[in-house]
């Protein structure tokens, strides 16, 4: 018996089953088993009633006594039928996952190993390894969220870390999809089910069972890993597989044996689909036609230029990327080509930023997938319209039905499949934080659709009349030509078309003619003659024609220039983003050209202290940085973002943050950023001697207040060489200076004496003994010769015989002088008599050393 002679409740009519006889009976029947049996078929012998599947016809009598309820063969096939459903579900998840986990493998494995967690990338080489990624991933194909989780234990602190990620593969979940959609209609084929009811409560059965058999595989090849008392767990496990896997696999269950049983005996299931589509409401067969060309043509686009994008990234895995993450990635091109946008937002405890990207905020060239999805809405418009019945006037009825739908649509997609979320915490001990990021739909983006899908719905009330009288050759082309001839016939005609004898010949994606709404289903002559015919629109006149093709080109010029400005605009704006302006920043104190520098971002240090941000200092640099490059890290709101620099210096490289602030826009369109935190640092300097510093010939302004000589200098990032007077008393024990993108800490300089000095204090020391030696008094004032005589005014001749050698302090200001000899000659008179004495007498002593403008002066100490 075919599904035609069974209603939506489950039964049969009453002429369709033959009146049969059952021994009357006292006891009621058993309790009805969840699965109903196989149709009743006029040869069958009566059995007992089972819920759900009630036989209309006769009242019949009790059905006998039983000892205990038992599951009939029909119940347990079906019951077998739906685990093999579930089944198909389960495995075509794995599969699915394995994709996945190759993909992760390959691409992220190295990555893993980066983190420094305690995870061996090579427990995954082998097979066990990829059947724990894969049924992990399994639930992750049907809504799952992969988390992680890190425990240890520290010193007796406890401390936990955890990040979890969600994401619907799309493309692979569709795949599995439309594989338990063929399953289904294949099944309802051979073993069909009676009734709405039943089928209803057939799939949302195989759709929780697949659900809980997932989670509790995820359960159990949960990863583990551990090691140096770390334990790591990465599962899937969750109440997203079961709420998402109940709904879409029972519904993908449910929706294929509807179909299926609604099919024309003979057809494969493409064309079974096909049919049930043609008896969908006009307005969702339209909103599925959109749907579909726009996922083609967008499509096309994805897998071209996001293959080119990503290859530079990942080598040769760009292809299978984009080709297994095409339903994902569609989406962002769709959104920016019709003037939408998403959000990439991050946040860390209670700070976070939200960007939103839009054909504002992208390149130039965004604006070319503007001008497809007008292309491509003109002619959905032309495609839509020429398929309905025409008519004269805007239908205000029916208007808002098509856009509604396309609304809704958006609305489901953003909230349930579109974008991911990363979030990730942890904590130690009673201090904790977390933090997340994601990508998300515009909670604006599906009002744009609905203005869009509204555009559409009023161009197909007219541009087919127009193109029509514009070139009906234009119109066939676009619209098919056998349609154009249904549609220009009127509704009499398309009445005829759409009761030919072939249902879904009016079919909309498959390409038959329009049925016309209101027309009678059989007939013939009846049905021709109950709607009369419209004349067939008119060419346009060739003043008409002229008219017409000259608005379109000035509207198409108007349109082209602005794209065209648009695109101008946005390829200028991508020269003048917040990063443009630090690279050219970065790129002046590189060349030495700090008055450019300064111009471009104010070094915010008093005029005084501009004395050494000038070009002939930092030109005078030993080396400047070099290899620099700027990466924008957040971006609070849309007026102020933060960016991270790196360069080199000293073969070094090293990292710096600016912030820069978005200002008045220049022409209107044309965007401006300010850096509001210049690189100049303030580095301090300590010296310790005499002598004056200088970089790139500036001298140095030293402060000689306090005892301890310092100044405080403002500077590029470079390498500076230090000079002093220039006098050769003194030299620097390190003369180079480097001031890099962080703090600079205290410098220290110190003045050594040079050997001019040295040589300069023993010659006057020398001479201060010369002249020492011509006083003939035993211990002169200011004189090392000293010796004892008596009585004290004896008269002594002081003869050097060798000077001592001078050894002076590290800051030259003060020497010992040692190891010299002298001779005291003299005439000692005692009790009336005389003697001539020589003393010989050492010379070692310590003394100053006063310098001023060259002049170097040794005074005796003691």
């Amino acid at each position: 018996m075919s599904d035609s002679n069974i209603d939506n409740e489950g039964t049969v009519p009453e002429a369709a089953v033959p009146e049969v006889t059952v021994p009357e009976v006292t006891v009621p029947a058993p309790p009805a088993p969840v699965f109903p049996s196989a149709p009743v078929t006029p040869v069958t012998p009566a059995e007992p009633a089972i819920a759900g599947l009630a036989v209309a016809g006769p009242a019949a009598p009790a059905a006998p006594a039983v000892a205990a309820p038992t599951l009939t063969p029909e119940v347990k096939g079906h019951l077998l039928r739906g685990l093999s459903t579930a089944g198909i579900a389960v495995g075509g998840a794995f599969v699915a996952g394995l994709i996945l986990a190759i993909a992760v493998v390959l691409t992220a494995g190295s990555s893993l190993g980066d983190l420094g967690l305690p995870i061996s990338v090579d427990a995954f080489s082998g097979i066990g390894g990829f059947v724990l990624i894969a049924f992990t991933l399994a639930g992750f194909v049907f809504g799952g969220e992969i988390s992680l989780q890190v425990s240890t234990g520290i010193g007796g602190f406890g401390a936990n870390a955890g990040g979890a990620l969600w994401a619907f593969p799309l493309t692979l979940t569709v795949a599995v999809l439309v594989l338990l959609l063929w399953w289904s209609i294949r099944q309802e084929r051979t073993a069909p089910l009676r009734g709405i009811r039943n089928r209803l409560l057939f799939s949302g059965g195989v759709g929780l069972a697949t659900s809980l058999v997932l989670v509790i595989l995820t359960l159990i090849f949960t990863i583990r890993q551990g090691g140096s008392g770390v334990e790591i767990a990465i599962s899937s496990a969750g109440f997203r597989i079961v709420l998402f896997g109940t709904i879409l696999v029972g519904g993908t269950v449910f929706l294929g044996r509807v179909i299926s049983a609604r099919a024309r005996a003979g057809v494969n299931w493409l064309r079974a689909i096909g049919d049930s589509i043609t008896v969908l409401p006009r307005f969702v067969r339209e909103a599925l036609f959109y749907t579909a060309g726009l996922t083609f043509v967008f499509g096309v686009i994805t897998v071209i230029f996001g293959t080119i994008l990503l290859w530079d990234q990942i080598g040769a895995g760009a292809l299978p990327v984009v080709i297994f993450g095409l339903l994902n990635l569609i989406g962002i091109p769709i959104i920016i080509g019709h003037l939408g946008g998403f959000t990439l937002h991050s946040g860390l405890g209670s700070f976070g930023g939200v960007e939103t990207m839009t054909v504002f905020s992208t390149s130039g060239w965004s604006w070319l997938l503007v001008v497809v999805a007008l292309l491509f809405s003109v002619v959905a418009a032309v495609w839509i319209g020429t398929r309905r019945p025409r008519k004269v006037g805007l239908n205000l009825v029916d208007a808002w039905k098509f856009p509604v739908v396309i609304f809704g649509a958006w609305v489901l997609h953003g909230l349930f499949t579109f974008g991911l979320t990363v979030q990730g915490g942890g904590s130690f001990g009673s201090v904790g934080g977390s933090g997340t990021a994601g990508l998300a739909l515009a909670v604006w983006t599906p009002v744009v659709f609905l203005i869009w899908a509204a555009a559409i719905e009023f161009g197909a009330q007219y541009l087919p009349a127009i193109l029509y009288g514009l070139s009906p050759q234009v119109h066939a082309f676009v619209a098919g030509r056998a349609t154009v001839g249904t549609w220009v016939a009127a509704p009499a005609a398309a009445a005829v078309a759409g009761v030919a004898g072939v249902p879904g010949s009016h079919d909309l994606i498959l390409g038959g003619a329009p049925q016309a709404e209101g027309a009678p289903q059989a007939g013939g002559e009846a049905a021709m003659q109950a709607v009369p015919p419209i004349a067939p629109p008119k060419p346009l006149s060739p003043a008409a024609k002229k008219g017409l093709l000259w608005s379109g080109i000035g509207v198409g010029a108007v349109i082209v220039l602005g794209i065209v400005g648009a695109v101008g605009v946005s390829v200028l704006n991508s020269t003048r983003t917040a990063d443009a302006v630090a690279l050219t920043y970065l790129g002046h104190i590189a060349s030495g050209n700090a008055s450019a520098a300064n111009a471009l971002v104010d070094p915010d240090v008093s005029n005084a202290a501009r004395a050494h941000l000038t070009d002939e200092v930092l030109k005078s640099a030993t080396e400047r940085i070099s290899d620099v490059s700027v990466r924008s890290i957040g971006i609070d709101g849309s007026d102020q973002a933060y960016l991270e620099v790196s360069f080199k210096l000293d073969g070094v490289t090293q990292d710096g943050t600016l912030t820069a602030e978005k200002g008045e826009p220049e022409w209107l369109v044309l965007n401006t950023w300010k850096i509001s935190t210049p690189l100049v640092q303030n580095v301090r300097i300590d010296v310790d001697g005499p002598g004056v510093l200088a970089i790139g010939d500036v001298p140095l302004d030293i402060d000689e207040s306090s005892s301890y000589r310092s100044t405080e200098v403002a500077l590029y990032p470079a390498i500076y060489e230090v000079t002093s007077d220039g006098d050769g008393l003194f030299e620097l024990e390190s003369s180079q200076l480097q001031v890099g993108a962080g703090l600079v800490a205290s410098t220290y300089f110190v003045f050594a004496p040079t050997e001019k000095l040295v040589e300069e204090v023993q010659q006057q020391v020398n001479t201060l003994l010369d002249t020492c030696a011509e006083s003939t008094a035993a211990r002169s004032d200011g004189c090392p010769l000293r010796t004892y005589v008596y009585p004290s005014d004896t008269p002594v001749a002081w003869t050097i015989i060798s000077y001592p050698t001078i050894e002076l302090t590290s800051d030259g200001l003060r020497f010992s002088a040692e190891g010299g000899e002298a001779t005291a000659a003299y005439t000692e008179t005692s009790f009336g008599s005389s003697e001539d004495v020589t003393d010989e007498v050492s010379i070692s002593f310590y003394g100053e050393v006063e310098i001023s403008g060259g002049d170097v002066k040794v005074t005796y100490s003691y």
